[in-house]
């Protein structure tokens, strides 16, 4: 958006504070900084040729752009746009983090947000995964998952073998989606990784690419399309593709996992953004679990803080998922299921500084301990 746009979003903000209840950043701060507000204010100052202090700089950052603010917003102000707009204007100031910019060279260098080299993607292949070179349906991990929670990689290869459905990888191949490109407003350098990326892909032949990680899904299924085109070959979330191949009699499933109190936590790319509600909840429900609901659940779902509010404020972070698991520990719930990595990851790591007992998994993880085994 230009700067006479970002303008008329500014005076559609009539202050109400709406925004504040539902931002993971003013939950865990209690900070007008960390809010919608605050970061709508930093905006109108920058606009005004006002100098930001180091704090108003640090808040523009600490922002999952997660969406919530946005539905609660009676004005419908486009807050993420004021925020991508934000960064972008501070990076052409040579404001921009260290951090973040380490980031968009290991994106621009490597293929991912992750300071690794791309033959490491395939270290998560094993004997009990089994690939067909060719296949029409190809599998993209997400850098995340490739390098970082490799077991979430296997089992989702291993429940669409056990379907017998037959899939490939990109492997050192595949390039990381760029959503932090578009995230920070590098709208050329976003452009470019969707050409690239959907061109390579199309080059393999596949019809179908499935995805374990909600912000690769997101990023191919709505914000490719807007900035590039749609691509040939259709796109799936992973608990998509086990709700569609149980609907077709392909995984049936033990008995142990009937009675088990459990929870799913929407993560905000595959629902708030992509709309992905009932699927994940199907899934739970036919496997036999008693599904509990947190109170603030599907496009309402708390976001977890993670992963840029956890980068630039960890201990605002830590509170947001705190918040979770205290309500999932009070609801005798036994497993906190997601579907996004970095929800995963991040909830993972409170459960363990509380000493929690109440497990967190990945909906594919979950699904494949349950399973039937046919072999």
């Amino acid at each position: 958006m230009e700067a006479e746009s970002i303008w008329r979003e500014i005076e559609k903000c009539n202050r109400c504070e709406n925004c504040k209840r539902v931002c993971p950043g003013y939950l865990g701060s209690e900070n007008e900084s960390f809010s919608p507000l605050g970061r709508i204010k930093s905006t109108e100052k920058l606009l005004r040729g006002e100098e930001l202090s180091k704090s108003e700089r640090e808040t523009a950052y600490a922002c999952t752009l997660c969406m919530a603010c946005e539905l609660e917003c009676p004005a419908h102000v486009k807050v993420t746009e004021l925020i991508k707009y934000l960064r972008a204007r501070l990076d052409t100031l040579g404001a921009t983090p260290k951090r973040i910019r380490h980031v968009f060279e290991n994106m621009s260098n490597l293929g991912s947000v992750l300071r690794e080299p791309p033959h490491e993607r395939l270290k998560w292949i094993d004997g009990s995964t089994e690939l067909t070179p060719g296949a029409e349906t190809v599998y993209l991990t997400g850098c995340i998952v490739a390098y970082r929670l490799r077991d979430i990689a296997k089992d989702v290869v291993r429940v669409l073998n056990q379907a017998e459905l037959r899939i490939d990888v990109l492997g050192e191949k595949e390039n990381c989606c760029g959503l932090n490109f578009f995230q920070f407003g590098k709208n050329e350098e976003i452009a470019k990784l969707a050409k690239k990326n959907i061109e390579s892909i199309e080059r393999t032949g596949a019809k179908s690419v499935i995805f374990s990680c909600s912000s690769c899904y997101d990023v191919y299924s709505t914000i490719y399309p807007s900035i590039y085109r749609e691509p040939k070959f259709e796109v799936e979330h992973i608990s998509q593709t086990i709700h569609r191949l149980i609907m077709d009699g392909k995984l049936n499933f033990t008995d142990e996992c009937k009675g088990k109190k459990v929870v799913f936590k929407d993560p905000c790319h595959l629902g708030r953004r992509c709309g992905i509600y009932r699927e994940p909840r199907e899934i739970l429900k036919y496997m036999g679990a008693e599904l509990i609901e947190f109170k603030e659940n599907r496009a309402n779902a708390l976001c977890c803080g993670a992963p840029t509010i956890r980068l630039f404020s960890p201990q605002i972070s830590e509170k947001v998922g705190e918040l979770l698991i205290r309500e999932a520990q009070e609801k005798g719930v036994s497993t906190i299921i997601t579907s996004c990595p970095f929800c995963y990851l991040h909830l993972k790591l409170v459960n363990e500084r509380l000493n929690s007992k109440v497990e967190i998994q990945e909906l594919p993880v979950f699904v494949h301990n349950y399973l039937e085994r046919k072999y």
